[in-house]
């Protein structure tokens, strides 16, 4: 049985990284005690959201880093033509803003895509916490770097691999983020909908649903509505072009 990713159970309070299950890989890891409840203090109470709630549209002036803490997000603009280009999806643990702090305004759209919760971090607080701790720098400069080789990464990914190359690597990087986060690598939820997906690998729609057909005919996954079981790791791999290694590549493609 898969594990339920959509919903993480969280007491509403301020100051609780120590109980929630995303602490690990958020801004927490590796602080000391001090510096932990520091970073509390500039944190606000988590904020619900459900599916299609705007987090943040395009234009609006800068104030937080928002700390995934339950459910999934994308971000994304709007194109001349009035369509959303996706621009990536944010899971658990993943921080979403960052491209708003060289401009002072958030760069485009972020929409919960199902029952949803975030940490808002005030950047200012943020920053002027850094001054005062090594760790936290280190671990602001590393989230970063980790973003720009995703970058590098991704823009490999669509401008040589093919369709199902796309797939794979898209498809090996939600295992792998699950597998590193604690729930299950073979059985995942695609809180996404194949409109988002064909957006962000610059696919047409149609292609998404044949190439995934295709694999379940091959008997490398099995979906059902928006649920992925993956039968063969070692021949997905292969087909995203990645070395089976059982962890995380270094750079992910998703935040």
């Amino acid at each position: 049985m898969s594990r339920d990713t959509r919903v993480v159970q969280f007491p509403l309070q301020s100051g609780q990284c120590q109980s929630c299950d995303r602490a690990s890989v958020c801004l927490g890891q590796g602080l000391s005690d001090t510096e932990t409840h520091e970073l509390l203090n500039i944190s606000a109470v988590p904020k619900l959201l459900k599916r299609g709630q705007e987090l943040f549209s395009e234009g609006h002036a800068f104030d937080y880093l928002y700390a995934v803490r339950s459910g999934a997000f994308k971000t994304y603009k709007i194109t001349p033509e009035g369509e959303e280009q996706i621009i990536d999806f944010h899971l658990p643990g993943d921080l979403i803003g960052f491209n708003a702090v060289a401009r002072g305004y958030y760069t485009c759209h972020a929409v919960s895509l199902d029952t949803a919760s975030v940490c808002a971090i005030r950047f200012r607080d943020l920053a002027t916490l850094c001054t005062g701790s090594i760790r936290l720098q280190e671990t602001m400069l590393k989230r970063i770097s980790a973003l720009m080789a995703r970058e590098e990464d991704f823009l490999v990914t669509i401008g040589t691999k093919s369709a199902t190359q796309r797939l794979a690597s898209f498809l090996v990087t939600l295992s792998n983020y699950y597998l590193n986060r604690g729930f299950s690598s073979t059985n995942f939820t695609l809180p996404m909908s194949r409109t988002d997906i064909a957006s962000y690998l610059s696919l047409a729609v149609e292609t998404v649903s044949r190439t995934l057909t295709r694999l379940q005919h091959d008997k490398v996954i099995a979906v059902k509505r928006n649920s992925v079981e993956i039968k063969n790791h070692e021949r997905l791999h292969a087909l995203a072009g990645f070395r089976l290694t059982g962890i995380t590549p270094v750079a992910d493609m998703l935040h």
